[in-house]
């Protein structure tokens, strides 16, 4: 059965296991989302259920999306995502889903956007290499075919980061309040109590 929910990184911690051992644990923050719309077949040509997560002043939403939820009668939410589940299917418009639908060892995948680091160079940004820096390297000379022409697959400098990361196969242990640590080990480990 496949299960779906919005959350956001709180932060990273660690476990121990029967035999010691340390596994580094992401924190995440799942839920509470709410159903905001539900498609179907007839009318849009698919079916899917739009959840949103993290409330946001009135003041913060624009007008259509004012419209979307006052149709919806829920609160405002900050982030609003669409999934095709067949299992998610059964939901209605103000439901709430929370992190109780995994259970303790459940395998999830993780999508969200990396950090942001800035600008970089070659080195960094994509672990090129470089000649050493004493007696008589003379450096690399430039290509001479179209020379002042970068081609767009080329790998320069710039923004590092910021790009859509996805972990998968990750085991999860749900916790109080709506909180799910997400293991960034292979391993299974049992609930805490």
């Amino acid at each position: 059965m496949k299960k779906a929910i919005i959350g956001k990184k709180v932060g990273m911690t660690q476990i121990f296991d029967e035999k010691g051992n340390v596994i580094p644990v992401t924190v995440v923050e799942a839920g509470p989302c709410t159903v905001v719309q539900k498609k179907t077949a007839e009318i849009d040509g698919y079916e899917a259920v739009q959840i949103g997560f993290g409330d946001v002043k009135i003041q913060r939403v624009n007008k259509p999306l004012t419209g979307h939820f006052k149709k919806a009668d829920v609160a405002p939410k900050k982030h609003l995502k669409e999934f095709r589940l067949a299992d998610m299917i059964t939901l209605n418009v103000g439901d709430v889903v929370k992190a109780d639908i995994f259970a303790a060892g459940d395998t999830v995948d993780v999508h969200g956007t990396s950090k942001g680091k800035g600008t970089a160079g070659v080195i960094k940004r994509w672990n090129h290499g470089r000649l050493k820096e004493s007696h008589g390297t003379g450096g690399r000379r430039p290509s001479r075919m179209r020379e002042g022409h970068r081609s767009e697959s080329h790998r320069c400098e710039g923004r590092r980061g910021e790009q859509p990361a996805c972990h998968q196969r990750r085991r999860s242990r749900p916790q109080r309040r709506h909180r799910c640590r997400v293991e960034r080990s292979q391993e299974s480990v049992r609930e805490e109590t």
